[in-house]
């Protein structure tokens, strides 16, 4: 090779262009091998998992229907208006962009907490209750009932029996002794979980399988929202262990939500399609019927202002803001 041509060569690789593609496709590579999940062996975690929740007793506790207290005011939500329009259609696919390719599908751990995350976590998932927007008073969602202590530091919760994850398992106590088992283990590599919930919360207490209570270790304003919590589905989870962060970089737990990934909707690098889960438990519930009713979401990955406004002036996307440009990853 002559001089001026390795010369060009050099110039050309050192390039911001050429540099740029190359991390990409490192980045690319990399999610590849960790969503085929091919370097983790079957593991079950739940005799650990069992034996934490019997060592900590201050922490985890275990009663009986008859041990809650008898003077509970429970609450059930269903006197407010309803949020959905029974003419609203259903189908069709909206396209909207994300300014990244998201790091990871976890909600814990190194990058869970990522732009993307809200889009198929925080928006998606079902917590216990939920706000009624219009009336800014509680409404059913996970839990069907809920009462707070006479010292309001515990809140009490019965969940639906209805509620369940898209795989058909049904949510019960022990996905939210496992969402307090996960977030204070340091096989997350997340100081933030670690801390809120060691410094937040005192007791979680399982009554039977659909009644359970949450305990703070201070008093605030409303304990039902310091209490408000999401479960995470223990059968998705009996791998959890130090290699967490890895192993779990592009699982996707089923969701208690009205729309979940498939693994085939994941082009690494490019887009990111949710789809409304099938035959979903709460399609019929009042504050959640005739809502959701687009059949798939697609998140394709943006370029700049210009091509999105393009795309968008070319009915390839639905939604289009500026503000997105400025999010960081």
């Amino acid at each position: 090779m002559s001089t001026d041509l390795r010369a060009k060569s050099q110039e050309a690789i050192k390039s911001p262009r050429v540099i740029a593609l190359a991390m990409t496709l490192c980045s690319v590579l990399s999610a590849l091998s960790s969503f085929a999940d091919d370097r983790f062996p079957p593991y079950d975690n739940t005799a650990e998992v069992e034996a934490a929740w019997k060592a900590n007793p201050e922490l985890y506790q275990f009663k009986t229907i008859a041990d809650l207290p008898p003077n509970l005011k429970w609450e059930k939500g269903d006197d407010l208006p309803e949020l959905g329009d029974p003419a609203a259609k259903k189908g069709g696919t909206f396209y909207t962009v994300t300014p990244n390719f998201p790091p990871t599908l976890r909600f814990l751990g190194p990058d869970g907490g990522n732009t993307f995350r809200s889009e198929h976590w925080d928006n998606i998932e079902m917590s216990l209750v939920n706000r009624h927007p219009n009336e800014d008073k509680w409404i059913p969602c996970i839990a069907k009932e809920w009462a707070v202590s006479e010292d309001r530091l515990t809140a009490f919760f019965r969940l639906d029996p209805d509620a369940s994850y898209s795989d058909g398992v049904k949510v019960t106590v022990d996905d939210f002794f496992m969402l307090f088992y996960m977030s204070l283990s340091k096989h997350i590599k997340d100081p933030y979980a670690n801390d809120y919930f060691a410094k937040e919360y005192k007791t979680i207490t399982k009554y039977d399988d659909r009644t359970l209570s949450v305990t703070m270790r201070e008093l605030s304003p409303d304990p039902v929202f310091k209490a408000n919590m999401g479960p995470t589905p223990r059968h998705s989870f009996r791998e959890f262990g130090e290699d967490f962060p890895a192993r779990y970089q592009w699982r996707k737990m089923p969701t208690t939500g009205a729309y979940d990934i498939a693994p085939e909707d994941v082009k690494f690098g490019r887009s990111i399609t949710l789809h409304r889960v099938k035959d979903w438990w709460a399609r019929d519930k009042k504050y959640y019927r005739h809502r959701y009713n687009v059949d798939r979401i697609g998140f394709r990955v943006g370029g700049t202002m210009d091509t999105e406004f393009e795309l968008l002036r070319q009915g390839k996307l639905d939604f289009f803001t500026t503000s997105a440009q400025l999010t960081p990853p």
